[in-house]
């Protein structure tokens, strides 16, 4: 059973054990003013967006709960929120909420289905052949990501016919954004002695009621489950350990992995409901949204700060790698157009003051601390960052989460 989880980041490096954290109502200020030279308007303008945003997906979410008719929602550029149906009645109800309805020929299931037979011709080529396959609310149709190998190109032709399935080419992979250089965020290591892989600290909470943190799972391959809150590993700085991993390397698209993860912490590491953002303090966190698509998002990680984007897509079947040159396929992927470094994995994404994901994977795009938003730099729309939602990891390691 799966409740409502207010949390926050794993902290026992920025507080001392046992500390409350600030409470706060408000944003974070620096995350507003990244958002605010990104869209040409006032730190207070981009805070009414946010709120008008939330006020949008709350009324979508009233709305699937009573009526069948409705199929998905997304956000249009200018951030409007347009509502799918599949008859007059559906659309009528919509109009009463206050939003735009759109009546649509292919139901979100029609097109999951036709993304997994997408996916069974996937499963038959070389790894890294398809780099996704995506389809949400917004678009009516399968987009299917592919290199430009040989064997891209056959699989290309062989798609070219299907209805509802548009071929995109990808030049690059999506790397994941796990570093083996220094950081004040969190290390992971195979020992209780020494950390060696740097990640960004992500959502905490209690489950079951034990501490844990929500995570993504390459932070902790290659034997790596002792989490450390610095780049010193000590029993000072000592977070807790893995206690479940969907993540391999290796996997194909007939056997996907999932990049999350959780973590137990240990009772000094704490749990609030606030995060950490690195840069400019505590950022408050209410509970978790799912993502929807044209939203803002923020993330805030060890390597670049606060940087911000919009929701763009959603994708399975999606390759990545590392930088020693191996691959996997990772289903359940969100792609936002997030500037992202190494050693931002497992930050958080938030939607203002809700938990939204994790950073996971993306392309290698110049991008530096509190780079604000990221849509007009080459390759961040092609590749962005892809992210599992929070909803995910809690699919994924049910339990009776409690608020604090």
């Amino acid at each position: 059973m799966i409740s409502t989880l207010s949390f926050g980041a794993a902290q026992a490096n920025m507080v001392s054990p046992g500390a409350e954290a600030p409470a706060s109502s408000a944003y974070d200020q620096a995350m507003l003013e990244s958002m605010a030279r990104s869209l040409s308007i006032t730190p207070s303008a981009a805070a009414q967006r946010l709120a008008a945003e939330v006020t949008a997906i709350d009324a979508v979410e009233k709305l699937q709960a009573t009526e069948p008719g409705v199929d998905g929602a997304f956000f249009s550029d200018d951030s409007k929120m347009t509502v799918n149906v599949r008859s007059q009645a559906a659309a009528d109800k919509v109009r009463t909420a206050g939003l735009t309805p759109r009546l649509v020929t292919r139901s979100q299931n029609e097109l999951a289905g036709l993304a997994e037979r997408v996916g069974q011709l996937a499963d038959s080529t070389p790894l890294g052949t398809v780099r996704g396959i995506g389809h949400n609310a917004r678009d009516q149709f399968v987009t299917v990501y592919v290199g430009d190998s040989p064997a891209a190109k056959a699989l290309r032709k062989r798609l070219t016919n299907l209805d509802g399935v548009v071929v995109k080419y990808r030049p690059q992979l999506a790397t994941v954004k796990a570093t083996q250089i220094g950081g004040n965020g969190m290390q992971t290591a195979s020992s209780q002695t020494s950390g060696d892989l740097t990640c960004t600290q992500g959502f905490s909470g209690r489950r079951d009621g034990a501490l844990v943190m929500l995570t993504v799972g390459h932070c902790y391959t290659d034997g790596r489950k002792w989490v450390y809150a610095s780049t010193t590993a000590n029993a000072s700085t000592y977070l807790g350990q893995t206690i479940g991993n969907a993540f391999r390397w290796g996997a194909t698209a007939a056997n996907s992995a999932l990049d999350v993860a959780i973590v137990q912490l240990t009772p000094s590491a704490g749990a609030y409901s606030s995060i950490w953002t690195h840069y400019t303090g505590y950022h408050p966190i209410a509970e978790a949204k799912a993502p929807f698509i044209g939203q803002t998002i923020c993330k805030s990680g060890m390597i670049t700060g606060w940087t911000c984007g919009h929701t763009r897509g959603y994708e399975d079947n999606v390759t990545v790698g590392d930088e020693f040159g191996r691959t996997t396929v990772v289903d359940g992927m969100w792609r936002g157009s997030l500037c992202t470094l190494a050693g931002d994995s497992g930050g958080p994404i938030v939607q203002g003051n809700f938990a939204v994901g994790l950073v996971s994977a993306g392309a290698d795009v110049a991008c530096g601390a509190n780079s604000g938003f990221q849509d007009e730099v080459p390759g961040a729309d092609a590749v962005g960052t892809f992210f599992p939602s929070v909803g995910l990891v809690l699919k994924s390691y049910p339990g009776t989460i409690t608020n604090f």
